[in-house]
C-alpha cells in the first residue's frame, strides 16, 4: 500500500527535536510512510535512523537504502552522508573509497549547480 502526502508535509526539524528528546521509535514510525512515499527529507531520516540505531536496529544496508533514495533526488546531503558511510565503513558498510569519492563528488556538483542558480543572473534576462 502506497501513501500519497504532499511533499509540505514532513517536517525535518521538529523530527530531529523529536530525536533529541529522544522520541527514535516515534520519529520512525511516522517518517517511514512517507520515506516509502518518496518523500526526500524523510527518506534522509531514515537513513540517519538506520546509520545511528536510533529507534530501529543499527543496519548499514538499510541506511545506504535510504541515503541513496534520497540521493537519486539530487540532494547532496544524502550523497555527502553515503560518501561518509563507504569512506568510514561505518554502521557496517563495506569501506569502498571509489564510491565514497563517486558520492562526494555528486554532492559537490550539486551544490555548485545550486549555488550558480542562487547567484548567476537569469541568462534570459537582457
Amino acid at each position: 500500500m502506497m501513501v500519497v502526502v504532499p511533499r509540505a508535509t514532513y517536517d525535518l526539524d521538529s523530527m530531529t527535536e523529536a530525536l533529541v528528546q529522544g522520541k527514535g521509535e516515534w520519529v520512525h514510525e511516522r517518517t517511514l510512510p512517507l520515506a516509502e512515499a518518496g518523500i526526500l527529507k524523510a527518506q534522509l531520516m531514515m537513513g540517519i535512523l538506520y546509520q545511528l540505531g536510533i529507534g530501529v536496529a543499527q543496519d548499514g544496508a538499510e541506511a545506504v537504502k535510504w541515503y541513496r533514495l534520497a540521493a537519486e533526488q539530487d540532494d547532496a546531503l544524502a550523497w555527502k552522508n553515503l560518501g561518509t558511510l563507504y569512506l568510514l565503513g561505518l554502521a557496517g558498510v563495506t569501506v569502498d573509497k571509489a564510491e565514497a569519492h563517486h558520492c562526494f563528488s555528486r554532492a559537490k556538483a550539486l551544490e555548485i549547480e545550486q549555488m550558480a542558480q542562487e547567484w548567476l543572473p537569469d541568462p534570459t534576462i537582457h
